[in-house]
């Protein structure tokens, strides 16, 4: 079993085995735009968004759900006699009117963003996380975090919720739908609870880990490479070779289930481009195929940014003077240091033309979904393949999917390993 990130979920917190504290939202889509002006409307209401969240990682995640309405309905009306109870009649009525609930397929989308700590509260957090990992070693239960941490933990999540564009209709998640957000994630969707506490659930005790539930996770899906076709046991050697190309997941839950995910990258835009504006992400529902989409990033502030920018400009220059007055055969190479210099060049003047401009630091992926590994390989090559992306490159990383897993999860991990598919690019351009 494979221990999950989060501790404790408390209205739309999160406490993290590493003491990271996030806060998640539900965001109302924009309607796709299909006229010049409101293209630009659309742009500039993203814009603002990635504006706001300077100084803060966050992951934005597109879940796509089939949920049948009925089923709500269903769910709505278990146990109850609706002719003791019209008013509940009427609230199921009004349910089904919603538009977002009217759609059989629709992408449900939320924001998650970590919360700046300060030091006293990094300081307090830190200790905290330790002192469960070493109990929790022990077969101790752990605690969860304290009325001060919990209290500072909701005052910054109200804060910061409350400046959010209100375009998005911006509401603080549940505790149900982080629930139901992370076993989507994890290939095993359910219907959100109606019984989750609204005091908060500590996950690291019996109940906590039934909400959320434990993972197995086989890289490459190398169990099913144990006994080959004809019943005989396949080496250790042909099953690492075998798993070379076995771009998936393998997830087990603890009630039985069996899914298999592959994430998929994007790693290279058009040469055309010089960021990877936000094109990639209509087209993403345009290829028919059911994806979910994360994008974890980091925003950095204009200044930050352009330090670094400024950085890798006089580096670049220095490579210049090395290469130049040599001989031909550094042809190629000189040309190849001249464009990333220009690129770097106007890059640091995009930045410099707005003082609210700010970097944006992004891992944008895409996971198809399917209880066996036939179908799973089907969607992911036809999504890759498909020609509505053009010149995008999307890529499946091999041995990468679990840290590609984790980064997708509001909480988990980022291994530094994933930094060399980051897109980077500033929020104009991204919007």
């Amino acid at each position: 079993m494979m221990s999950i990130p989060e501790r404790f979920l408390l209205d739309n917190l999160v406490w993290t085995s590493t003491g990271d504290i996030w806060a998640t939202w539900r965001l109302t889509p924009l309607q796709r735009p299909v006229t010049e002006n409101a293209s630009l409307t659309v742009a500039a209401a993203h814009r603002d968004l990635l504006r706001y969240l300077s100084r803060h990682e966050f992951c934005l995640n597109g879940a796509l759900t089939w949920t049948d309405p009925t089923e709500i309905v269903d769910a709505m009306a278990a146990g109850i006699d609706l002719s003791e109870h019209p008013v509940w009649a009427d609230e199921i009525d009004a349910t089904l009117d919603q538009p977002e609930i009217a759609s059989l397929g629709r992408r449900v989308w939320f924001l998650s963003v970590k919360l700046n700590q300060d030091q006293k509260m990094r300081t307090l957090t830190a200790w905290n996380a330790a002192l469960n990992r070493i109990t929790e070693a022990a077969g101790l239960m752990p605690t969860a975090p304290g009325r001060g941490a919990r209290e500072w933990a909701l005052r910054q999540a109200k804060e910061f919720g409350s400046q959010l564009p209100a375009v998005f209709q911006p509401r603080p998640a549940t505790v149900d739908e982080q629930i139901w957000l992370r076993h989507h994630l994890s290939g095993h969707p359910t219907r959100l609870r109606d019984d989750a506490s609204v005091g908060g659930i500590a996950l690291m005790d019996g109940a906590g880990r039934a909400a959320l539930g434990e993972l197995t996770i086989d890289e490459a899906a190398t169990s099913d490479l144990l006994v080959s076709e004809d019943g005989k046991r396949v080496s250790d050697m042909s099953r690492v070779a075998q798993a070379w190309n076995r771009r998936v997941l393998k997830l087990g839950a603890d009630t039985g289930e069996t899914v298999y995910q592959s994430h998929i990258v994007l790693g290279k835009v058009p040469r055309t481009m010089a960021w990877p504006a936000y094109e990639f992400l209509g087209r993403i529902d345009d290829t028919g195929v059911p994806v979910d989409v994360a994008i974890r990033g980091v925003a950095r502030t204009r200044h930050a940014a352009m330090q670094k920018n400024q950085r890798a400009i006089r580096q670049t220059v220095d490579q210049l003077d090395n290469v130049e007055g040599g001989e031909m055969t550094q042809a190629s190479t000189l040309m190849s240091i001249e464009h990333s210099a220009q690129v770097l060049v106007d890059y640091n003047t995009e930045l410099a033309a707005d003082e609210r401009e700010v970097e944006i630091q992004a891992l944008i992926t895409a996971t198809v979904s399917s209880p066996d590994f036939e179908t799973t390989e089907e969607l992911a090559g036809a999504f890759i393949n498909d020609p509505v992306f053009g010149d995008f490159t999307w890529v499946r990383p091999v041995g990468r999917q679990e840290d590609l897993l984790w980064a997708a999860r509001p909480g988990g991990r980022f291994a530094s390993s994933l930094n060399a598919y980051r897109q980077l690019t500033h929020a104009s351009a991204f919007a």
